[in-house]
Parts: C-alpha cells; structure tokens; sequence
C-alpha cells in the first residue's frame, strides 16, 4: 500500500519538477527541445534518487524487523542492500 501511494507522489513531482524546468527555460528563451531534453533528464534523476531513498530506507527497517526473512512469507523481499538490485555489485570478481 505504502509503495502504491509512493509511486503514486513521485510520479506526480516528477511531472512537476519537468513543468516547472521546462517552463522556466521556455519563458527564459532557450530553444525549445534543449529544454525538454533538460528537463526530462533532470525528472528522471529525480525519480531515481527518490526510488533509491526509499528503498534505501525501506532495507533500513528490515534490519530492525527481521520477521519478513522466511521466503514463503508474504513479504519477504529477496533483498537486503540497495546495491543487490544491481546487475554486478562490486563484490564479485569479473573474469
């Protein structure tokens, strides 16, 4: 339910964040595709920073729980650092 209504926010401060920059540059006269290129790429690193946080913090609170780890459990989540959900974490050796 949580992660829905989180969605849900940023989805909506990413369509803000992209207005807003595009917006303001337009009425600054830049060229109107720099400023949709600028402007989509700054709401989608809004949109991965603020994933990353709450992931982040969400990992955080497992530690404090511990009950979720069974796998047959409806919430066990499979991982349990931010850097798991990457494809190569650093910790194995590339051959």
């Amino acid at each position: 339910m949580f992660l829905r209504c989180f969605q849900v926010v940023m989805d909506t401060v990413q369509v803000v964040v992209r207005t807003v920059i595009f917006t303001t540059m337009v009425l600054w006269r830049w060229d109107a595709v720099l400023a949709f290129s600028i402007a989509q790429i700054a709401s989608v690193a809004t949109l991965v920073v603020s994933y990353y946080v709450y992931f982040h913090r969400y990992m955080e609170r497992r530690k404090l729980k511990r009950r979720d780890s069974l796998e047959g459990s409806p919430y066990y989540f499979p991982f349990s650092r931010v850097r798991d959900f990457f494809p190569f974490s650093g910790d194995e050796v590339l051959s």
